[in-house]
């Protein structure tokens, strides 16, 4: 990739892109400025990293949001149009759990991502933010990967352990049901005041779960993430619509808390889960990301209960 000149503000609306910038050279990828923006080449992809203030007037219900910082990364698949039907092929794709939600245009697809900071999280840059947007850029230029994957890479065991899933129990414990194991962390995530536990009976409550055991096909051991809603949102045709809507809101909600994952179709049929995977530079990179993931999804679910309620309304 050919040099571009410095941006006239490496570090627009105060995010420090040319400490983004050092840090995807340190892991070997070929990162170029082009204006305000970061690019970064990984076979043919192309991944694009810009930074916008939040639009004037945008009210949130604690800290104002005084940066937006979005990843897409464009991935040809080869000429030929997909097996599945688009949707189907969507879906499929967000289910391996990237970090970021896909979209299809034509041959190419693209992997999103949003980062939403707020005042006051100046301290987060370097042990989340920053760990975080690396990590995205990565991901995104090994979804041409996931046909080569890596024997003796699956052999190996995930970073993240019983010691880590207790962690995330002692800070969610007050605000869930929740359970931390030897190789996974669950809770149910309430989505009303009153609401309960589903083993009581309570259908108000959303399944979250954190698993180290099973690697990802391109990225090796870590940790997935599974948020499951328990609303029925009717057949195969509506579940994806509502996924690819979620995505979409999810993506332009800007006080929303970080999106590095997509919303696909559940394991439970007619219900749509969030999904993500987190590879394992992240537990050295980000020492509390299992924390802050789980406290993000807590959030989601409860907006995303009240989006699926008007997209159920909605013929």
């Amino acid at each position: 990739m050919s040099a571009a000149p410095r941006p006239s503000s490496p570090a627009p609306c105060g995010v420090p892109l040319q400490e983004l910038h050092d840090a995807l050279r340190a892991e070997g990828l070929a990162v170029a400025f082009e204006g305000d923006e970061l690019v970064s080449m990984a076979g043919t992809t192309r991944t694009r990293v810009s930074v916008k203030a939040p639009p004037s007037g945008l009210r949130t219900q604690g800290p104002a949001a005084r940066a937006i910082v979005r990843v897409d990364a464009d991935v040809s698949f080869g000429s030929d149009e997909p097996d599945a039907q688009p949707a189907e092929f969507v879906a499929a794709l967000n289910q391996l759990a990237m970090l970021g939600s896909v979209t299809l245009d034509g041959p190419r697809l693209r992997i999103s991502s949003r980062l939403s900071i707020f005042e006051g999280e100046e301290h987060a840059w370097r042990k989340l933010h920053l760990p975080l947007l690396v990590a995205s850029v990565r991901v995104a230029g090994a979804l041409e990967q996931l046909g080569n994957v890596d024997a003796e890479a699956a052999k190996r065991a995930s970073p993240w352990s019983e010691r880590d899933f207790q962690i995330v129990e002692s800070n969610l414990s007050r605000l869930s049901v929740c359970f931390a194991g030897e190789h996974g962390f669950s809770a149910e995530f309430g989505l009303s005041d009153h609401a309960v536990s589903a083993i009581a009976g309570d259908h108000e409550t959303a399944l979250f779960q954190l698993e180290a055991e099973h690697p990802h096909p391109a990225l090796g051991p870590g940790l997935a993430v599974q948020l499951h809603l328990p609303l029925h949102v009717g057949d195969e045709a509506r579940v994806l619509a509502a996924c690819e809507q979620l995505n979409r809101r999810d993506l332009e909600t800007l006080e929303l808390p970080p999106h590095f994952g997509a919303w696909c179709p559940s394991r439970y049929e007619g219900r749509v889960a969030y999904c993500a995977f987190l590879p394992p530079d992240l537990h050295r990179t980000a020492p509390n990301i299992a924390v802050n993931v789980a406290i993000w999804c807590l959030l989601r679910a409860r907006w995303a209960s009240g989006e699926l309620e008007e997209l159920a309304d909605t013929p």
